[in-house]
């Protein structure tokens, strides 16, 4: 007997899991602007998932940020931009 360990990965139709910018546009400062994400796959398999900021950032904040992506199907997660200030985030 040889013992197998498998390492599932989310397998995805798309380059990327998440994009790695976000355009939001020109939003006034106080103002809310929502943009809806999905992660999908087309794994049978389910998986868990966690997100981590690398650096979080005040004005930016992104719900659900763990839970599980069911074989098959996706999940829609919320990015929403609050800006306080005329700054890029």
């Amino acid at each position: 007997m040889i013992p197998i360990h498998a390492y599932p990965v989310v397998n995805t139709t798309k380059d990327e899991l998440l994009p790695s910018i976000v355009d939001m546009g020109s939003v006034k400062i106080g103002e809310i602007f929502k943009r809806k994400l999905v992660i999908e796959s087309n794994s049978p398999v389910t998986f868990e998932y966690q997100i981590d900021w690398v650096k979080e950032h005040p004005d930016i904040s992104l719900t659900p940020m763990s839970g599980d992506i069911v074989g098959g199907q996706n999940v829609r997660l919320e990015l929403t931009y609050r800006p306080c200030d005329s700054t890029t985030a």
